[in-house]
């Protein structure tokens, strides 16, 4: 008795112990970016820049560490976190912690869908910090202007040195959201698991912030095309591409791919022509290259590590999503919908409301769909089920292809799906278990 007893302290001190450098980290790196438009900053900044300048990195030494390695071991942290909280253990914390927050929500009906009131106050900080910031950067810069800098930059007038300057800061605020954009789909993160942020929620977050830093950079481009036209260089500048300096032509293809994504995003077209928003949304390839040689070295730093852990994340979920698994059976129900149950491991646990995403390769080779899961795991400990409505072309083509099975009496149980998931609320991560090909 006494061992256990022992066992039980050890680990919650060691849990102790990592949830302090979880929170230390974060507010170090939160605290980064409140102190990064002072002045206070910038000197210290340079200062330690001058003096952890090395050959292999130059003077972005302390943007790495900061903004990016902070965050890589936040995330490695989590993991640790996890393994030693328990993945069980800390799913029946935030059942918990649900029930006590759903009594103090605040829910509003608007642009933004359901927002909770946990929600809203991270809105206003984050909104707050984008404010700050800009303010931060604009009101510095325009303190400093003279005639001097004025004809130096280029321009012949003073509305267009301080648009142009505006435009900077607002690339300054993009990349403040693009440090975060990639985090909230990084979907097996352990960051997202230790606080509770599931699927559906995540897609939200990255919803939201997306569409906030696709209007900062759109507003950027507007400012710089104002200021070139008006100095009848527009076309040369947007097709400027120095080796050292400005490198404006790989803004605007990153800013032309990300307006694409952008609009085959919207809720509409996204429903109508979902093929059509999953194709063109692969350009996030395209706008995070072009984007990297765009801005310089050092504020490509501050953004590396959430597209590292993306990468990262991609990376596990291809080699889960590499695996196929059996169709135990495919059921036609009416109103033209389809119920697919499929094998899975005992140990895989997850609630009804969960999501998993397939591919069907008979259908197609590359298109994955998301769905909910109509079964639990408490009873069905061996195959899980979802329900599938007839929406778009992908159903309608797996709809006609499972009929025409029916009417020839051929054995729909050969057939196979690729799964990725589950996500859900307590849905355990599926890379802590070790599955074998057939099930997942």
């Amino acid at each position: 008795m006494l061992p256990r007893k022992e066992e039980t302290m050890k680990k919650a001190i060691t849990c102790l112990v990592l949830k302090g450098l979880l929170l230390g980290i974060f507010s170090a790196w939160v605290s980064a970016w409140i102190l990064r438009p002072t002045k206070f900053w910038t000197k210290l900044w340079l200062h330690l820049e001058k003096k952890t300048s090395t050959p292999a990195f130059g003077n972005t030494g302390p943007d790495i560490f900061l903004y990016s390695f902070l965050l890589i071991l936040l995330a490695v942290l989590g993991a640790i976190y996890l393994q030693a909280h328990g993945y069980q253990d800390l799913s029946l914390a935030k059942k918990k912690v649900r029930v006590k927050l759903s009594r103090r929500l605040i829910f509003i009906r608007g642009p933004l869908g359901f927002v909770s009131a946990a929600e809203l106050l991270t809105i206003i900080i984050f909104v707050g910090l984008m404010v700050w910031t800009l303010y931060s950067y604009v009101s510095n810069d325009f303190s400093k202007i003279s005639p001097k800098k004025v004809l130096k930059s280029g321009n012949h007038h003073l509305w267009q040195y301080k648009l142009e300057r505006f435009g900077v800061r607002l690339g300054y605020i993009g990349n403040l959201c693009l440090a975060v954009m990639f985090l909230p789909v990084t979907r097996g993160l352990d960051l997202l698991q230790i606080i509770g942020v599931h699927f559906e929620m995540s897609v939200k977050y990255h919803i939201w912030v997306a569409n906030t830093m696709m209007v900062i950079y759109t507003l950027h481009g507007v400012c710089f095309s104002v200021v070139w036209g008006s100095r009848n260089s527009l076309l040369k500048e947007l097709t400027r591409w120095d080796r050292t300096g400005r490198a404006n032509l790989p803004g605007v293809i990153a800013l032309l791919s990300g307006i694409i994504m952008w609009l085959t995003s919207i809720k509409p077209i996204r429903r109508k022509f979902f093929e059509l928003f999953y194709y063109t949304h692969h350009l996030y390839v395209v706008f995070t290259v072009f984007s990297s040689l765009h801005i310089n070295d050092r504020h490509f730093c501050t953004v590396l590590s959430g597209i590292f852990l993306f990468l990262l994340d991609r990376f596990l979920r291809f080699l889960q999503s590499g695996r196929t698994v059996k169709i135990l059976s495919a059921r036609i129900l009416p109103c033209k919908a389809i119920e697919l149950t499929l094998s899975k491991h005992p140990d895989l646990k997850y609630i009804s409301t969960s999501v998993i995403l397939l591919k069907i390769p008979v259908i197609s080779r590359l298109q994955w769909h998301p769905f909910s899961i109509t079964s639990s795991s408490s009873v069905d400990k061996d195959r899980i089920s979802v329900m599938i409505k007839c929406q778009g072309e992908w159903t309608e083509r797996l709809y006609n292809f499972i009929y025409a099975s029916h009417l020839s009496k051929t054995r729909t149980v050969s057939l196979s799906a690729a799964v990725e998931g589950p996500y859900g609320p307590d849905s355990n991560y599926f890379l802590s278990q070790a599955y074998s090909h057939k099930d997942f």
